[in-house]
Parts: C-alpha cells; structure tokens; sequence
C-alpha cells in the first residue's frame, strides 16, 4: 500500500495539513500490518502523528509543512522504544518525515512553474 504524496499546488496550510494526515494515516495501516516490533511501529507513527498535531496550521503551506518537517526530525532524532526485537521504531518516524520531505520537494517543484 504505497502513500500518495499530491503532486498538485497545494493552496492553503489547511490543505497541506490534510495532505500530511493522509501520509500520517497511511503509516499508521503500514504500521499495523508490520510482520515484526508491529506495537513499536504503531506507538512510533503515533508519535510522528501527535508531533504533526502540535504544529499550528497557520501560515503558507510551505512554511506549516516546514514547521511539520523540522518537528518530525526532532522526534526522529530522540525517539528510541527500547522494547523492539529488530526496531527502535526510528525508521518509522523517519519514514513519515520522508514523506513530508517528498510532499514539500512537490509544492517548490509546482512554485517554480
């Protein structure tokens, strides 16, 4: 189950914020059909979700989405579950913020055209 990044101009910090639910919500069904550390998983890309929620939405889209990115590594870069057998649940937080990356990289793409 691939996540869908838009590739269209996003107008508002409000249709960015959905587009980062979307990406937040897809982690959440991967993280639930993980074959292993599947808790650790779920309790990281719920983490990566309650960051999301802490950001104001306010602003251009491209600078909520920032706020967004820049919040998600500092929870990347702490984040550590000491009760994964083959995960510290890192990289799933690292997958949610790849996302957001992806999906800012696509609005300076459509800003420039």
């Amino acid at each position: 189950m691939p996540v869908t990044i838009p590739s269209r101009k996003l107008k508002s910090a409000e249709e960015m914020q959905a587009a980062i639910a979307e990406i937040v919500d897809t982690h959440r069904l991967h993280a639930a059909q993980r074959q292993y550390d599947t808790k650790v998983c779920i309790l990281a890309v719920a983490k990566a979700g309650d960051v999301v929620n802490t950001i104001p939405v306010e602003g251009d889209p491209g600078s909520y989405g920032q706020a967004v990115l820049e919040a998600l590594g500092g929870a990347w870069e702490n984040y550590f579950d000491h009760d994964g057998e083959y995960t510290s649940g890192q990289s799933s937080i690292g997958a949610v913020r790849m996302d957001v990356s992806i999906l800012l990289d696509n609005q300076k793409s459509n800003e420039s055209d």
